[in-house]
């Protein structure tokens, strides 16, 4: 069965040889800012978290690890030879290349959906259930989950690994004449997806869709609403017992800071990518909508690897603890940071050795105001004692 990739080859070819036209210099001008903006973007996205020891006591932070990685695969691998296809019109990189790049391509998509979701879930319990949070969500889980995630990515696109293979397409006679050519000259060799049947095929694309956008996409919102609730409304209980902490008002606005980015990381990442998706349901069940739909196929590819490049940017705009530690690996401070007296708080309290095995563990200083965690107050009222006991943490 034709895929759409191949249907917008042949056309294009087909231009090209007949017209002797090419595509514009700024859509390629354009591909490679993407290309470079996105691997330099999350190569150091990589740098500043995984070389800065505060950046690596949060567990969120590997979140962000995990979509630099699955974009900076997509801009290394998929990028140029998408870029080199469309160029010379025809595929030259052999059949396991026709067959990793749009496996890669494909597990990078899912890895990064999944990651979005289980940073939705972090951010309900984070915001919601703190206590919960701090249990769940440890880096060591944290890193097991995303290899699941990795995992689940490489089942779910097992099919594109199967139908993916390089075929040959003829021009026809009546080109050859008039271009005065051969027919060996016009036989030239695609990247595409055999599939069985124009049914297996839209079965598989159906499924993708959905469990890819539409069940993902379902459930990030539902906790982003029930976090902005909590997050955005005025919480009697949290401000009384924020009352005990001098920067309250800070550390509220650096949580709406961090859900807001986590929000708009999703919100890019569906806006880039579906139209891609879209575009080929719609050519698996009408292909004759292709003279309509071809003309746009080839921007919807950009949009989608622009997604690569987006991320790194609204780190720098929004996430100030990364502003932060990317200063200080550009002044190479990033293991010779030390507490200052500002930023460390010690925890007094005369309750006993009870209250003090009971939050063994506990690091009462606070390593950076801004970083992206949230507060739990824990404010414990010891009978018989006159004082309270108010340990605040920033936890992931």
């Amino acid at each position: 069965m034709t895929s759409p990739d191949l249907i917008y080859e042949i056309e294009l070819a087909n231009d090209s040889y007949l017209t002797n036209t090419r595509a514009p210099s700024d859509d390629y001008n354009c591909v490679c800012a993407v290309f470079l903006l996105a691997s330099v973007g999350n190569i150091f996205v990589l740098l500043v978290i995984l070389l800065d020891p505060r950046m690596r006591k949060s567990a969120a932070n590997f979140f962000l690890v995990n979509l630099a990685i699955s974009d900076l695969l997509v801009a290394v691998f998929c990028i140029p030879i998408t870029v080199a296809e469309y160029v010379n019109h025809f595929w030259v990189f052999g059949n396991s290349m026709c067959k990793g790049t749009g496996y890669l391509q494909g597990i990078s998509i899912v890895a990064s959906v999944l990651t979005i979701v289980c940073m939705a879930f972090d951010r309900y319990f984070a915001i919601r259930h703190p206590m919960k949070n701090r249990q769940i969500f440890t880096v060591r889980r944290v890193k097991q989950l995303i290899l699941v995630t990795w995992f689940l990515a490489a089942i779910l696109v097992i099919p594109i690994l199967v139908v993916r293979k390089v075929e040959s397409h003829d021009f026809g006679v009546n080109s050859a004449y008039q271009l005065g050519m051969t027919m060996s000259d016009l036989s030239v060799q695609y990247c595409t997806e055999a599939w069985p049947s124009d049914f297996s095929r839209q079965v598989y694309g159906v499924v993708f869709l959905g469990l890819v956008y539409v069940i993902p996409g379902t459930l990030t919102v539902f906790l982003y609403m029930r976090t902005g609730t909590t997050l955005w409304a005025k919480d009697q209980t949290l401000t009384r017992q924020n009352s005990f902490i001098t920067n309250e008002g800070k550390l509220v606005l650096t949580r709406r800071r961090l859900a807001l980015m986590m929000i708009i990381i999703s919100l890019l990442f569906a806006v880039c990518w579906l139209p891609y998706y879209i575009i080929n349901i719609c050519l698996d069940f009408s292909p004759l909508m292709s003279k309509h739909l071809i003309p746009l196929y080839p921007f919807t590819v950009l949009l989608g690897h622009s997604n690569s490049a987006q991320n790194p940017v609204l780190y720098c705009l929004m996430h100030r603890a990364f502003q932060q530690a990317l200063l200080r690996l550009l002044r190479c401070q990033c293991k010779t940071v030390s507490r200052s007296n500002n930023n460390t708080q010690f925890c007094k309290t005369s309750v006993g050795p009870l209250l003090t095995q009971k939050f063994a563990g506990w690091d009462c200083g606070d390593d950076d105001g801004d970083k992206q965690r949230m507060v739990t107050d824990a404010a414990i009222v010891v009978a018989g004692w006159e004082e309270y006991f108010v340990v605040s943490k920033l936890v992931n």
